[in-house]
């Protein structure tokens, strides 16, 4: 496989292969490509089986992006690779495994339509007027806990204290659960939730899906929640071949539970971690890129990076 097409941080992401390892990848650093090229030098050269890869990313557009890339960049058959989201994969998890927590396998994904009418429906029974309470309100409230990773009956910590604190909050977040349950469905958050309370009550299935995936890669990892960064360090703990891309200057979901912590803390989690900067952009004027390093070396919470270009002034 040639790499002649990657500069050098490039090339060293694709072939530290082995152990974790985090990619901070700036803004028209060529991520995805880099990305690409190390799932396909895991299936080329190492000749990992496509079954023992399992790539994550945030949103269906960047997972199609980057199977369309591998099928065109690679002779082997990619069709057996897992490249997907988050929520896909959880649901194919449950749909393969669901029964240990009493899901059928044709359980209802709830989309957020449906979960307010379901915690209207909740409002009403207790006399709450939308207008007091609204359902967007209620509903924001039960995805901060799934966000954190939370389900029913794991112990409280002191994060999830402060959410109890608010009883009649929780007490409908206690109801919307159980309504779920009866109705034999899951919404977004509780997918990935579910998964984690499946991995840690039953250790055979968490050992099941560790040995069928040997190389765990994420994409858009700044972008990730506390209960998504549970759910990769439980598929990773074994074989620890975890490899994460993101760039802390580019997060921009906090609103929707993503947590900078994420990055900022990997190396805790991962001391043996390799980390690996691409710092040249290929988009930008030299002009931008100053200006833009300009405001973003004000940023404390971040690990570090010097972008720089060889593109003309413009």
């Amino acid at each position: 496989m040639n790499l002649d097409f990657l500069n050098e941080s490039q090339k060293q992401a694709v072939l530290m292969t082995d152990g974790p390892v985090m990619i901070l990848a700036g803004a028209g650093s060529g991520k995805t490509r880099t990305l690409v090229a190390r799932i396909q030098y895991l299936l080329e050269v190492k000749h990992v089986s496509p079954f023992q890869v399992l790539a994550v990313t945030f949103s269906n557009k960047a997972a199609r992006e980057m199977r369309e890339r591998l099928s065109v960049n690679t002779q082997l058959n990619v069709g057996a690779l897992q490249v997907t989201t988050f929520h896909s994969f959880c649901a194919r998890v449950l749909r393969m495994e669901g029964t240990y927590l009493g899901l059928s396998k044709n359980f209802t994904i709830y989309d957020d339509g449906e979960s307010q009418s379901i915690i209207k429906a909740l409002l009403a029974k207790r006399g709450i007027n939308t207008k007091e309470l609204s359902p967007y309100t209620v509903a924001a409230y039960i995805d901060g806990l799934k966000n954190r990773a939370y389900y029913i009956g794991l112990p409280r910590n002191e994060d999830i204290e402060k959410f109890a604190e608010d009883r009649r909050m929780w007490d409908i977040f206690l109801e919307y659960e159980a309504e779920l349950h009866r109705s034999n469905a899951v919404d977004f958050g509780g997918l990935i939730t579910g998964v984690i309370n499946l991995f840690r009550t039953f250790p055979e299935v968490l050992t099941k899906y560790q040995n069928k995936y040997k190389y765990v890669l994420v994409d858009e990892y700044q972008d990730t929640n506390r209960a998504q960064f549970e759910l990769i360090l439980q598929l990773s703990q074994h074989h620890r071949n975890i490899c994460v891309v993101g760039d802390e200057d580019q997060s921009i979901y906090s609103w929707r539970g993503a947590d900078i912590r994420n990055i900022l803390d990997y190396e805790n989690i991962f001391p043996e971690t390799k980390l690996i900067k691409l710092e040249q952009n290929y988009r930008s004027s030299k002009k931008i890129i100053e200006a833009a390093t300009e405001v973003i070396s004000r940023n404390i919470a971040r690990k570090g990076k010097q972008m720089w270009t060889n593109n003309d002034e413009g």
